[in-house]
């Protein structure tokens, strides 16, 4: 097995309609540990990646459990996720920003193309405004992929 390691950042823009995906370009991510701590996320140009995820949310809409699918370039290659335990809404942060935040662990449970016979976990930290839809999702992605499907 071969561990794949990467960062995406999924958006959806406000008022995208419901169901539409978020897309994420490849991305350089620096950070810079000194004072103050400091992070820079540069896009790169070249093919995306689209997600779409569906969410059932409890009653008070602060727990969720989630599943998906995420497809890179033009779809060859994909994998799908469904939530490990329930996923939280943690809040609004910015009093003066509709954004709510939350966070949610995924385990993957299938990859096709290059990720065929992939395993393991995305950590996601979102922003998300139900009233727009609109959606800021910065992923970590720790995969392990059969040797025959490395790079």
């Amino acid at each position: 097995m071969r561990q794949l390691t990467y960062y995406l950042q999924f958006v959806r823009p406000a008022g995208s309609p419901e169901g539409a995906a978020a897309t994420a370009n490849g991305n350089t991510l620096t950070t810079t540990i000194g004072s103050p701590v400091d992070g820079h996320l540069a896009l790169l140009p070249g093919s995306t990646a689209s997600m779409k995820n569906t969410a059932v949310l409890n009653a008070d809409s602060t727990l969720f459990f989630e599943n998906g699918s995420i497809q890179f370039g033009d779809g060859a290659t994909s994998l799908t996720f469904i939530s490990i335990g329930a996923g939280a809404v943690l809040g609004q942060p910015d009093p003066s920003s509709p954004l709510l935040h939350g966070t949610v662990m995924w385990k993957v449970t299938e990859g096709t193309g290059r990720l065929s016979g992939v395993s393991g976990a995305i950590v996601s930290n979102f922003l998300v405004d139900p009233a727009t839809n609109q959606l800021i999702d910065n992923q970590l992605h720790m995969l392990w992929l059969p040797l025959a499907n490395s790079y």
